[in-house]
This record gives structure tokens, C-alpha cells and sequence, in this order.
């Protein structure tokens, strides 16, 4: 992998990459996002001991996560078209159902699956005021004078 996007990798997710960190990714890339075979290609050919699969996944969990959501995206446009397929198909397809829950999921993943969307009118042309939140207010204590009083009409 190249440095320019060892450091794009490192800013994005707050990280120090490691030479065998930057390896382990690249073979999960290779061996089609399978950690495990990832993990043993990369014990194979670097002969040192290295820190237990478990480490690498929740240490570059969030550049795994970057590349299962990557991978989820190329395959978002296959998913359109096997919806398509079924749809038009004349005969019975084999799993269909299969099939056609796959497909949506992948595009649920994506967020091009169903939405749901709230519409809110309060049916007036008038327009929106914001009022400033209210201040507590402090009365002061009413002074009683006392003494005697006539009243006068």
C-alpha cells in the first residue's frame, strides 16, 4: 500500500499504522474481506511473532468497517439488477426469494433501500416566529407601612 494513503488512513481514523498493520489490510483486500485468511497469509510471510488476530480486527475496526461498506457499494448496482431480473422474469427463477432478500439488504446498506418520510404543514401561509426563551422574572416584596387611615370618598 502506498504512504499517501497510510496517512490518509491514519488521519481518518486517529491512528498509528504499523508496517504489519498496512499489510494485514492489504491481504484483507486480496483475500476478499476474510480476516482469517488474512491473518494467516500475513503470519506466513513476515516470520515474526505477531499479536493475535483479535488485535488487528479491533485495532483497524473502523478501516475494516471503511472496506465491508466499499465493498457493500460495487455490489449495490449487481443488487439493482437482479431486482430487475426477477421482476421481468417470465418462468420461475431458482431462489427467488433468496435472491430477491439479498438484494435487498445490500441496497438497505447502501441507503437506497425503502425510506420513510414525514411530512409536516400547518396549513397557514403565515410565517414562522421564534421567540426568544423567557427570563425568570423576580417581584420584589410588597413594603407594608402601617398605620392609621381614613378613607375619603
Amino acid at each position: 500500500m502506498n504512504k499517501s494513503l497510510q496517512v490518509q488512513l491514519e488521519k481518518r481514523h486517529g491512528i498509528d499504522l504499523r508496517k504489519d498493520d498496512m499489510l494485514f489490510i492489504d491481504l484483507y483486500q486480496k483475500h476478499q474481506l476474510n480476516a482469517k485468511e488474512a491473518y494467516t497469509t500475513l503470519c506466513e510471510s513476515v516470520k515474526e511473532n505477531l499479536p493475535p488476530l483479535n488485535n488487528y480486527v479491533t485495532r483497524l475496526k473502523g478501516i475494516i468497517l471503511d472496506l465491508v461498506e466499499a465493498n457493500l457499494v460495487m455490489e449495490a448496482g449487481q443488487a439493482a439488477l437482479t431486482l430487475s431480473d426477477l421482476m421481468s422474469a417470465d418462468e420461475a427463477v431458482p431462489q427467488a426469494n433468496i435472491k430477491l432478500e439479498a438484494s435487498k439488504t445490500v441496497l438497505d446498506r447502501v441507503g437506497l433501500g425503502k425510506r420513510e418520510t414525514l411530512v409536516v404543514d400547518s396549513g397557514s401561509n403565515a410565517g414562522l416566529f421564534v421567540i426568544p426563551a423567557k427570563k425568570a422574572v423576580v417581584l420584589e416584596e410588597e413594603k407594608v407601612i402601617e398605620g392609621d387611615y381614613e378613607e375619603v370618598s
